[in-house]
Order: C-alpha cells, then sequence, then structure tokens
C-alpha cells in the first residue's frame, strides 16, 4: 500500500505504542464461554433475565465489532467470528420514543457501528469466497463496500450531530471515535485487499475514497487532540487506531503528485495534526520518535511542493 521509507519510519516509531492495544482474544473467549452467540436460541439458558436481554444483545455486537477491527487493522485470527453462521442473536430492541435527549448519541454510534461491523463481515467473507488473488471484479466488490461506509456518514448525518454536540465532550469524543472508525475501516480494507490482488489500477493512495478517508480520519483525530490534550489520547490514536496509516496515505500522494489542487491543502493538515501532537509529546516521552518521523515527512512533503 505505502512502500516509501517514510512509512517504515512510522510503522517503527507506532510498534511499541501500539502493542499494550493488541489484548487478544480473552475477552471473545469468554463471551463463548457464556455462550452469547446463541442469546435469542430457544435453548439459551439466560442467567441474565429478560429484563436485561437487549443490554447483552448490545454487548454481542460491540464484540463482534471489536473483533472484526481487529481483524482488520492487527490481523488477530477469528474467534467468535469464524462461526457467524451459527450465531443466534438479534440486535437489541430501540425503543427512540422512550430514549432520553442524553441517549440520542450513544444510540446512532451503537446503530451506525452496527452497520459497520454487517459491512466488515462482507467484506472478510469476500476474501474467504475468493481463491487465489482478488481479481479486478472482486476488487470492485470492496470498493463498493467502502462507498457503503462512506454513505453511512451522510445517511446519519454525522457532521450535523458533530456540530450540535460540541459543548459535550463524552459526545463529542463518541462521534470523533464513530469518524474514526468508519473511515479507518476504509483505508484498511483498501490495504488487506490490495495485498490479495496481482495487479491494481493504481496505488491505493492515489484512489480518491483512501484520500478522502485519511484526510477525515485527521480532521477527527485533530479534533480530539484538542478536546482531550493528553498523553492518552496519543496512546488512543497511534495505538488502538493506527493513525499512522492514514498519515501515511497523505504523504504517499503528496509524495507522488505534489501539483494536486489539494496538495497545499493536505500538507496544511500533516502540519496541523503534527503541531497538536507535538503539544502532548511533553507527556509522553516514547512519542519523541514518532514525533521527529512526523516532522522528518512533512519537511520531505514541503521540499517537494516547493
Amino acid at each position: 500500500m505505502f512502500t516509501s521509507l517514510e512509512y517504515i519510519m512510522l510503522e517503527a516509531c507506532t510498534s511499541a505504542v501500539s502493542a499494550p492495544y493488541r489484548i487478544g482474544s480473552e475477552r471473545l473467549k469468554y463471551a463463548i464461554g457464556l455462550d452469547l452467540h446463541n442469546t435469542d436460541s430457544p435453548n439459551y439458558p439466560s442467567g441474565f433475565g429478560q429484563d436485561n436481554i437487549d443490554e447483552v444483545r448490545r454487548g454481542f455486537w460491540e464484540l463482534m465489532h471489536y473483533e472484526f477491527f481487529h481483524r482488520l487493522v492487527y490481523d488477530d485470527p477469528p474467534t467468535m467470528t469464524a462461526q457467524m453462521k451459527q450465531w443466534i442473536v438479534s440486535l437489541p430492541w430501540l425503543e427512540s420514543c422512550k430514549r432520553p435527549v442524553s441517549q440520542e448519541v450513544p444510540t446512532i454510534r451503537f446503530i451506525f457501528k452496527s452497520r459497520l461491523t454487517f459491512i466488515l463481515a462482507e467484506f472478510f467473507m469476500l476474501l474467504e469466497n475468493i481463491s487465489g488473488h482478488l481479481e479486478s471484479e472482486s476488487f470492485t466488490q470492496v470498493l463498493a463496500l467502502c462507498q457503503q461506509i462512506y454513505d453511512l456518514y451522510k445517511d446519519w448525518d454525522i457532521d450535523t450531530w458533530k456540530t450540535s454536540s460540541k459543548e459535550d465532550k463524552l459526545h463529542s469524543w463518541m462521534l470523533a471515535d464513530l469518524t474514526i472508525a468508519g473511515y479507518k475501516c476504509i483505508v484498511f480494507m483498501l490495504h488487506k485487499a490490495s495485498l490479495t490482488t496481482a495487479e491494481l489500477p493504481q496505488e491505493i493512495s492515489q484512489l480518491p475514497i483512501a484520500l478522502n478517508a485519511s484526510r477525515q480520519v485527521l480532521k477527527a483525530g485533530n479534533e480530539l487532540l484538542k478536546q482531550c490534550p493528553y498523553a492518552v489520547t496519543l496512546y488512543y490514536l497511534f495505538g488502538t487506531y493506527q493513525v499512522d496509516a492514514a498519515y501515511a496515505c497523505l504523504v504517499s500522494s503528496l509524495m507522488r503528485l505534489p501539483e494536486s489542487h489539494t496538495a497545499r491543502a493536505d500538507l496544511r493538515l500533516l502540519e496541523d495534526f503534527t503541531r497538536d501532537v507535538s503539544t502532548l509529546v511533553v507527556e509522553g516521552e516514547s512519542f519523541r520518535p514518532l514525533l521527529a518521523a512526523l516532522r522528518t515527512l512533512n519537511s520531505s512533503v514541503y521540499e517537494k511542493l516547493d
């Protein structure tokens, strides 16, 4: 996907940061032990009671999103998602008329991530059903799935929700997280598909949908760094969500096409993101090599554009 030396630098600088987030499949194995994937089976020996059944369902689908995301980003092996055909679990019942306003954003976040989970499930089934390399037709299907994710943000008017929730830090965080989660899936789906494709019409970093997704990831990252200026936010961005891949995608594009009409705006985005990271590096010594790598990349792009 990105073959530049600069991306290798970023990978080296973030590997230690991401390690704590690769927590394995213990929680998923525990869920299997609880038989959560059979929650709506008539023979399910529920110890949770019907009053809490929707919370159990919600917990199950959140776990499934977690596993699919880790399979995509960290290349983790499947645990519960290896047996999807055996699942007997409904989505939780959402009674919108009874939900207080304070629950609107959490509810939208859950529905959005559930839809994202189904798209990821379809993506992995597509990869499993092919033999050898992805053909151009199959890669077109991957692009269509990426477009579905892109369309979710319009369908749910996430930008409007972000604007109306600016005064609520928790909801702002949830919506920024939602932005990063979906757009990161686009970047990594294209990356994963490219590894199994013999020939691509163009580099992934030149695909408009990959570039737009990378921009949205960095913009949302900037929002989080401003809202929550703590070292833990850096661990979240570079550990959980591996935003360095989105950064590298933009850098790769700028180095190849410095004359692009979006080049100056993209460079400003990279510089803004680096500046926000630099204000927090004092709190996290382990991020200094990362900051140095970001600055080196920005300088290289600046020289290319000049």
